[in-house]
């Protein structure tokens, strides 16, 4: 990736950030809870073996982040007690014990099942944030969330909010509805579950794992169980589990099966995790069938294998685009379920959109060949979603879940992230004065070609104050750096052929 030194990213803080990019592969690890529970977020909850006495455990996984959200959620709500969590975690506590693969497993006294279903989690966060008993979370915003150490379950939390309590079950009052599976159940719960880039990068590797390991066992002896959302039964789908045997989360259910499997993933952005769910979802796999890269990086007579681009690309009528450039539509707009009274209050949105399109249709004019398509990734399935990013010679995009789709792009490829660096601002544990992401690292593993443009006026979750681009900022970037890289243009600019 290329990095310029923008202002506030000294020596010092790049060499730590380029540091994390230097990682050693590790595949997926897999889990199994035999007998075991799933909760809310995911959570796997285990009682002690042979019908002994004790409380529920909860089993927290080495790999990050799913259980660090879960664990943290939880002792935000007060279900799990801070001092004996951390004296269960101390060498003398004695009240967590690690196995060989490293699963903590933590007791959970003086809880039942009932506590754990995502209604009970609702109201026990509403009570955290001092808010009503039906207070709309959807317009809560994020740092309401943050001063509760919540933030982690945000997004699950909105999304079960408007549930009712749950109803007790056969005149039991607070007994928990238990839904029993027989065989095996796959927990594609567990981690950040509603968030697209953490599905495709953490759980898609996982259910390709988890498929070949219980290939032998028969269909109806494995579930998969997950939040419902049409884009992860279709990338379950092309995993290769049937419609039958994917089991929807019911928001006062908790779920018990024969065997769980949870699965981890360590290296989330590794080059081989990204690579086998790309040629899973793209017909050209590795690209082979990709689409052509620009005219001036071709060979001159060498026959290149091509595929029509989406039609969402328009502007070279008659003749093949030098580039396709896909901008990623993430303007101001409170339609939907709103995350607060206006754009400043949700973050990432932009309040001139328009004017960074119009910056960028002016840098990669139609005239001079390049073809433009402005994407708005969450209306699409995952193929179309793929095809999109495939096609793409330049993205250019807001910092957020729809750049998972990176790993669709060909090698040689071009993002241009537009990074939050508002005072105060962290991605996640990145260093965001120096514009690193997660991105920044699928970049360096997938060979694309990168660059952070540093936006002061905008925030990762919002701040209050309206979310903006400097346009002058942006036009300077892809002028001066971005499309010379893109081909050669004195070369390429007259040579254009006709479709």
């Amino acid at each position: 990736a290329r990095t310029l030194l923008p202002h506030g990213c000294d020596a010092a803080e790049l060499q730590k950030a380029t540091q994390s990019l230097n990682q050693t592969f590790e595949d997926v690890e897999l889990h199994v809870s035999r007998n075991a529970f799933v909760v809310f977020l995911g959570a796997v909850l285990e009682t002690p073996h042979f019908g002994r006495p004790g409380p529920l455990r909860l089993a927290v996984l080495p790999a990050l982040p799913g259980s660090l959200q879960i664990a943290l959620t939880m002792l935000g709500l007060g279900l799990i007690d801070a001092e004996q969590a951390a004296a269960s975690l101390s060498d003398a506590g004695g009240g967590a014990a690690r196995d060989e693969d490293g699963v903590l497993r933590l007791p959970i006294p003086g809880r039942s099942l009932s506590d754990f279903t995502a209604p009970h989690f609702v109201a026990l966060a509403r009570g955290r944030m001092g808010l009503g008993r039906w207070a709309d979370l959807s317009s809560v915003p994020q740092r309401r969330f943050e001063e509760a150490l919540l933030w982690q379950s945000a997004d699950e939390l909105r999304r079960f909010a408007g549930r009712a309590p749950c109803a007790a079950v056969a005149g039991f009052g607070a007994t928990a509805d238990v839904a029993r599976i027989r065989g095996a159940l796959v927990n594609a719960l567990h981690g950040y579950a509603t968030n697209y880039y953490h599905f495709v990068t953490e759980q898609v590797p996982v259910l390709l794992a988890v498929r070949r390991e219980l290939a032998s066992l028969p269909k109806n002896l494995v579930s998969v169980l997950y939040l419902g959302q049409p884009w992860q039964a279709e990338f379950a789908k092309l995993v290769g589990f049937t419609d039958e045997q994917l089991l929807t989360y019911d928001p006062c259910k908790v779920y018990q099966a024969d065997l769980v499997y949870t699965g981890s993933v360590p290296d989330a952005k590794a080059a081989e995790l990204l690579l086998q769910t790309r040629a899973m979802v793209l017909p050209s796999g590795f690209g082979t069938a990709a689409p052509a890269p620009p005219l001036a990086a071709q060979p001159s007579g060498d026959a290149v294998v091509q595929m029509e681009p989406p039609p969402c690309f328009g502007g070279a009528v008659g003749r093949r685009p030098l580039a396709n450039v896909l901008v990623l539509d993430r303007r101001c707009s409170l339609e939907g379920p709103a995350q607060g009274s206006h754009c400043g209050d949700r973050g990432r949105n932009i309040a001139n959109f328009d004017e960074v399109i119009g910056v960028v249709r002016a840098t990669f004019a139609t005239a001079d060949g390049f073809a433009h398509c402005t994407f708005r990734a969450e209306e699409h399935s995952v193929q179309s979603q793929a095809e999109h990013f495939e096609a793409a010679d330049l993205v250019i995009a807001v910092v957020g879940a729809g750049l998972a789709n990176m790993l669709f792009m060909r090698p040689g490829a071009t993002v241009v992230m537009l990074h939050p660096s508002s005072p105060g601002t962290s991605f996640s544990v990145y260093s965001s004065r120096c514009g690193q992401s997660y991105f920044w690292h699928i970049a360096a593993q997938l060979g694309l070609e990168f660059w952070a443009l540093l936006c002061p006026q905008l925030s990762v979750f919002g701040d209050g104050n309206e979310e903006r681009v400097d346009t002058v900022d942006l036009e300077a970037l892809l002028q001066h750096q971005v499309r010379p890289r893109l081909f050669d243009q004195e070369a390429s600019i007259g040579d254009v052929v006709t479709a």
